[in-house]
């Protein structure tokens, strides 16, 4: 709508003998009252009789030589059903708003929609309006803030905003209206219980429309509650992908267990011809920051569990255990269980499935010498699963020897064989001295005494491991 308005303004100082008219294009009412100024602006014959069609006289009018020259701006022709079908309930002859576009060689029309559908029907030509590019959002947020400010925390800023126009507006306004500089209101955004509040907040833009909403969030629910009422099928989709990261979430993480590859393709659609998501070259998936946040703050507390426990039975099926076979699909699957990993009230949900995603996860990463990050999710996994499996649970016990294992990567060998002992008196309870997971923790202790050097303790698990196995020889050579 700004690049729309400053070109119709361009063209006004520019083309003075232009006429320059602009038709709100969101409603059929809008619609219908901007047409009726262009009438009563050109005074066309007829507009005075109630049963005229008054859409039906303008277009008749512009697409006359009497029209002179003239560019239309339709904005927000977003609903799609306007186009295509007249309204409810109107007059026999009235046709939909799409046949009243009039074509002239001495008139054009500018159009801005967020549908891709509209632009496809309408335009003979599409100029898609990308994000702004890092150097361009950095310009508008230096001119609108009339402040000083520090350059790399306005970038970090401006890439929490996701470079959209309408979110920098909104940051100014914030911090115009609370005296707060870049760097205070960067510290503010920075924690999602202040997003709400800021999202939510009531700015102005030159060139608003009057009945336009006030706030980010507004303007998204907007969309997302006709989205709602028009595709259905589309919106739990948007809310499984509130719980992933933003970029590049593979079609895979979002099809139903029973879906075919067809409706996987087609659910996505509308979400895609309105903007709310884009489809990447790599059959991935991508949503806007600010949408994904939106998402998260309008879903009630049941739903957020619902679709919560979704992303994560989808996560954790997906997730392989780590091996090093496996780490281009752990690579492409981390940033999303990161993100789920992120709300911990799902800890008390599913804590199965979320103790295997963390299992598997650490894995990976320990694997790849991420050593912190595998002992932090290594911690999470076994006091989740000591939590609800109880503490001699084979899961629980596998989980101790997995953090111990990560502690031992980061040289903490007195912590490692803590946990690796303490794992071991356990087992030999719980599961017996010959248990496998038992003599594998033997191997693994005699594995780190021998790393520090203590010989006699090492030896002593060696002749214990070795007597296991003379022992199974020999009840093989007997039977």
């Amino acid at each position: 709508t700004q690049i729309a308005l400053e070109y119709a303004y361009l063209t006004r100082q520019n083309q003075p003998d232009t006429s320059v008219l602009w038709v709100n294009g969101n409603s059929y009412t809008r619609f219908q009252q901007d047409y009726m100024q262009i009438a009563t602006a050109a005074n066309i014959p007829g507009i005075g009789d109630a049963k005229a069609d008054i859409p039906r006289l303008s277009h008749e009018w512009l697409q006359s030589n009497e029209s002179g020259r003239w560019i239309m701006v339709l904005d927000c022709a977003d609903d799609f059903d306007i186009y295509l079908s007249p309204p409810a309930g109107s007059p026999e002859g009235h046709a939909a708003h799409g046949a009243y576009l009039p074509w002239n060689p001495n008139g054009s029309i500018l159009i801005t929609t967020q549908t891709r559908g509209v632009a496809r029907h309408l335009a003979n030509k599409v100029i898609v309006i990308y994000p702004m590019r890092q150097n361009e959002a950095l310009e508008m947020l230096q001119k609108t803030v009339e402040q000083d400010m520090d350059q790399p925390v306005a970038r970090k800023l401006l890439g929490l905003l996701g470079y959209l126009p309408l979110a920098i507006c909104l940051a100014a306004n914030f911090m115009k209206s609370q005296q707060l500089s870049v760097d205070e209101f960067y510290d503010l955004y920075q924690k999602k219980s202040n997003q709400s509040r800021i999202l939510s907040s009531q700015f102005s833009d030159m060139g608003q429309d009057y009945d336009a909403p006030t706030s980010i969030l507004g303007t998204f629910q907007i969309s997302l509650r006709t989205l709602e009422s028009r595709h259905p099928e589309s919106t739990p989709l948007l809310h499984t992908m509130s719980f992933f990261d933003i970029d590049r979430i593979p079609f895979s993480l979002l099809e139903e267990q029973e879906a075919d590859s067809l409706q996987l393709y087609d659910t996505p659609a509308p979400l895609t011809s309105v903007s709310l998501i884009n489809t990447g070259e790599d059959s991935g998936v991508s949503i806007h920051r600010l949408v994904h946040a939106v998402i998260r703050e309008t879903m009630d507390e049941e739903t957020t569990m619902r679709f919560a426990n979704e992303a994560l039975r989808s996560l954790s099926a997906k997730v392989p255990s780590g091996d090093f076979a496996e780490w281009d699909v752990c690579t492409l699957l981390y940033p999303h269980a990161k993100a789920l990993f992120e709300f911990r009230q799902i800890e008390d949900t599913n804590p199965e499935q979320l103790s295997l995603l963390f299992h598997n996860t650490g894995r990976y990463l320990l694997g790849r010498g991420e050593y912190w990050q595998a002992q932090e999710k290594s911690e999470r996994v076994y006091y989740l699963r000591k939590k609800y499996f109880g503490p001699e649970h084979s899961l629980t016990l596998s989980s101790l020897c997995s953090l111990a294992g990560a502690f031992q990567s980061l040289g903490e060998y007195s912590k490692a064989q803590q946990l690796y002992e303490q794992a071991l008196e356990t087992m030999e309870k719980a599961l017996g001295p010959d248990h496998p997971s038992t003599l594998n923790t033997v191997n693994n202790l005699e594995s780190l005494y021998k790393a520090q050097g203590k010989l006699s303790e090492a030896e002593q698990m060696y002749q214990r491991a070795l007597a296991k196995k003379e022992r199974t020889s020999a009840n093989s050579n007997r039977r």
